[in-house]
């Protein structure tokens, strides 16, 4: 019977979620219902088991539903948490008596019949009533779980003893340790955000607080829905099981309670959806499941949904920081977050004038000093004033200059943004707040990475990124205060078009620059660099990543566009602070040595050090033998990756073979640079910088077996056959990045050099992805000159510089041709052929 029992129970359990979920996603229930429906389904069968079990103990035990139960806010795979009450004589604290081991048995059956029947435990214990307090009082977590509990099955007057006798002795000192181990639970359940390493965007990303990062934790993220619960738990410890009324003492606004309610319920949906997406416990937010979660949630777009998700874990974010230091406050203890000795207040309870908010938020940047939560309600309460006339006010905007320009500008920054003050002040903000870019580029948001960049200029000065260029850090050490100031309003601007559709991306952005400089102050001069500087932001990156810089033409093309070195000397420090503000590890030690070297070799021609880059001959290693194949790795320690150093007779297919090799070993290609020796030499000379599919230098034996396998393909003669990755197999290697867009695309431009035609291809990366293109070139009878790929997650873009068999750009017809045999290589689905 009980087997039978079990497998009954397992299985209505399995038709009773999937019912409620589907009547969850089809729109007939909302959260509340649905998460009532699950605990109540779960009650329903725990019951038939105790019933079955422990039916004979009735009057004696008691179960008791903790935690996510016990407030009856089941997600479909949370835990079931629960807690077996027990008669004194059943239960001696350690062990069931020897004389009760009936008891003994039947709480084994309902244990193991739990299990069986599908419920996710991780134990279910015995309890004394007498034993729980001292169990609450020893271990802030049981208490968290108990603080939310209510009665299962069995009696009544054990159940009462609980709630009388139990849970009122414990004393105010144990009520205070309680809180202040909470917010030390809480505190940490943030920090633990910084080990863990996510499937798309968030790899090396904290998500403490400091940044709303793209792939937040619905749970335990800041502002998540541990946040409410935490913040929901001290309430009832500090003030008892009847709470208080924060809006009556002017902690919160009735709509800040509201918002906060309404800001809990959205995060309970989403973790809902997420759970039923995944079919698991599942808490981390990732990109591949957002598409499907916005849809489910009756969303156009991606960024629609993320814009409300950041909304309300802000929402919350705000309610916990409030309830949290309102009673720490009270109880002389630290909150989560930690505060400093001094805080910076108001100077009256009354807010007239708008002037004191930037009062406030001076004071903040120049002296360090936290911000009393008072304070942050009240500017939260300020929109009302933020009026045209404060916008245009030139003391405002002097100090928000000063702010700006400050080293300690983006924690501050940070604090008006989350308030809502940066955007009310600076409209030109609003449309990038909480704005996810649905790429697997950015960890933040516009907003965030914006603020992040101008902190960047700071960790720059601070000689933070030295290692990674030594150029950017000389110069931001050298800034000017005026310097700073250009810098922090082209930063602040430089991403605001993507909020919304304008025409002319670059007018529409340096228009709104030399707005906002001029009422901030700053001089036309320095307005015109600014925006010039938000105009060109992408303009070191583009030519460092996508041209040849050891190319004349290349370099010349960059020198015309720079107005002075001045320009190229901002331009270099906004492009580190930039990429670097998109996340960590987006930036390669590779990119940054080329956006150094494209920087010095304009400088010098700017300077008129030099009056033109002059491109030098390739020169021979002094190890290399004349008619023997040459073929050599050297580690590159600086940029961590390898150069591979090729020389060898021309001849057909030499290049695709090559990269024919180096695929075999999954070797990704960085730069390819193809040269063809002086003096009339059929000799060719390719260098590779090369790396490890994880992004690393190829160790030596790596190395030895490389060097063996382009040693073998530049010696054959014959096309190297590469069999093709079945495009199911190849995606199922990434799905995880899938989920994102790319559509395919090739661009042709006869523009950026004398002797080349320039073609970008973007593209899904695969397999065998750059085998094939080059394969392309060799049967349209083109010949590749330089090579520039960049791959981020699984989207590729690959430069290439390439002429005809006559040594000279192609024609508009070769074009066309070119790209319909690139574009069959570079779709989705692509017909890949054994060459």
């Amino acid at each position: 019977m009980t087997n039978d029992l079990n497998r009954v129970i397992k299985t209505e359990l399995a038709t009773g979620k999937e019912e409620i979920l589907a009547r969850f996603r089809d729109g007939e229930i909302d959260i509340e219902q649905a998460i009532l429906a699950l605990s109540d389904l779960t009650d329903k069968n725990v019951t038939k088991l105790a019933d079955e079990h422990l039916a004979g103990y009735k009057d004696k035990i008691t179960l008791v539903y903790t935690g996510a139960n016990g407030r009856q806010e089941l997600s479909p795979y949370s835990d079931l948490d629960v807690f077996i009450l027990v008669e004194d004589e059943l239960f001696d604290g350690a062990k069931i008596p020897a004389e009760h081991s009936g008891f003994q048995d039947s709480f084994q059956g309902f244990y193991y019949g739990l299990m069986d029947a599908g419920f996710d435990i991780s134990s279910v214990v015995l309890r004394r009533v007498d034993h729980c307090t001292e169990d609450v009082v020893a271990d802030q977590e049981t208490w968290s779980q108990i603080t939310d509990h209510r009665k299962g099955w069995g009696s009544d007057a054990l159940y009462a003893r609980l709630e009388n006798d139990a849970l009122k002795q414990v004393t105010v000192a144990d009520r205070r340790k309680f809180i202040e181990d909470k917010f030390r639970e809480y505190g940490k359940r943030l920090d633990k955000q910084d080990v863990e390493d996510h499937s798309t965007n968030n790899k090396g990303v904290t998500s403490t607080g400091r940044f709303t990062v793209i792939e937040p934790n619905v749970k335990n993220g800041y502002g998540g829905l541990r946040g409410f619960q935490t913040a929901r738990w001290i309430l009832k410890e500090q003030y008892g099981l009847g709470g208080t009324d924060l809006v009556e003492r002017e902690i919160i606004t009735k709509d800040d309670e509201l918002a906060a309610h309404d800001a809990y319920k959205f995060l309970l949906t989403v973790r809902c959806h997420l759970h039923d997406i995944s079919k698991a416990e599942k808490d981390q937010l990732e990109s591949h499941y957002q598409e499907t979660l916005a849809s489910r949630m009756d969303y156009e777009d991606v960024e629609s949904f993320m814009k409300d998700y950041f909304g309300a874990t802000r929402e919350i974010a705000h309610y916990t920081r409030m309830v949290c230091s309102d009673i720490a406050e009270q109880l002389d203890i630290e909150p989560p977050g930690g505060v400093s000795n001094e805080q910076i207040k108001f100077r009256s309870d009354e807010l007239s004038d708008p002037i004191e908010i930037m009062n406030l938020f001076r004071d903040h940047v120049k002296t360090g000093h936290s911000i009393h939560h008072t304070a942050m309600q009240k500017v939260r309460q300020s929109s009302h004033m933020i009026t045209d006339g404060f916008i245009k006010d030139p003391q405002a905007n002097q100090m928000m200059l000063d702010i700006l320009s400050h080293e300690n500008a983006e924690r501050t920054l940070r604090r008006m943004n989350t308030l809502g003050f940066l955007p009310s002040f600076i409209p030109e903000l609003s449309n990038i707040r909480s704005l996810v870019q649905f790429d697997p580029y950015h960890a933040y948001t516009v907003d965030d990475h914006t603020l992040v960049a101008i902190g960047m200029v700071t960790a720059l000065t601070n000689q933070e990124h030295v290692d990674l260029s030594p150029v950017a850090s000389q110069l931001a050490q050298e800034l000017t205060q005026e310097d700073r100031e250009i810098l922090s309003v082209a930063l602040l601007l430089h991403d605001v078009h993507k909020g919304c559709q304008p025409g002319d991306v670059k007018a529409y952005s340096g228009d709104l620059v030399r707005k906002l400089g001029a009422r901030l102050g700053l001089g036309e001069d320095s307005c015109e660099t600014a925006a010039w500087l938000t105009e060109n932001h992408l303009l070191l990156k583009h030519t460092s990543r996508f041209q040849d810089i050891e190319d004349t033409d290349a370099i010349q093309q960059f020198v015309d566009k720079i107005p002075d070195v001045k320009h190229l000397n901002l331009l270099r420090v906004m492009t580190m602070a930039d990429t670097l503000a998109l996340g960590p590890g987006r930036l390669s030690p590779h990119a940054a040595y080329r956006a150094d070297s494209v920087y010095k070799k304009a400088h010098n021609i700017i300077s008129g050090l030099t009056e033109q880059y002059n491109r030098k001959s390739f020169v021979l290693p002094e190890d290399y033998n004349e008619g023997v194949p040459y073929v050599k790795i050297t580690p590159n320690e600086k940029i961590g990756a390898d150069m591979l150093t090729v020389i060898t007779a021309d001849k057909p297919y030499l290049l695709e073979n090559i990269m024919a090799g180096l695929e075999k070993f999954s070797t990704n290609v960085l730069t390819a640079r193809v040269n063809t020796l002086p003096n009339g030499s059929d000799r060719a000379a390719n260098i590779f910088m090369i790396q490890t599919e994880k992004g690393l230098k190829h160790s030596e034996q790596q190395i030895e077996k490389l060097v063996r396998e382009v040693t073998d393909s530049i010696e054959r003669d014959e096309r190297i056959v590469v069999e093709p990755i079945p495009a199911q197999q190849d995606a199922e290697r990434h799905s995880e990045n899938k989920v994102f867009e790319i559509t395919p695309r090739v661009e042709f431009s006869n523009e950026l050099s004398d002797r080349n035609t320039t073609v970008k291809i973007i593209a899904r990366n695969r397999q065998h992805l750059l085998h094939a293109l080059t394969a392309v070139f060799n049967d349209e009878g083109m010949g590749v000159a330089h090579a520039s790929i960049m791959t981020q997650g699984r989207r590729a873009v690959n430069v290439f510089q390439i002429h005809g068999d006559n040594g000279r750009k192609i024609s508009t017809e070769q074009q066309t041709a070119l790209s319909d045999a690139l574009m069959a290589q570079i779709s989705e689905e692509p017909a890949l052929k054994a060459c």
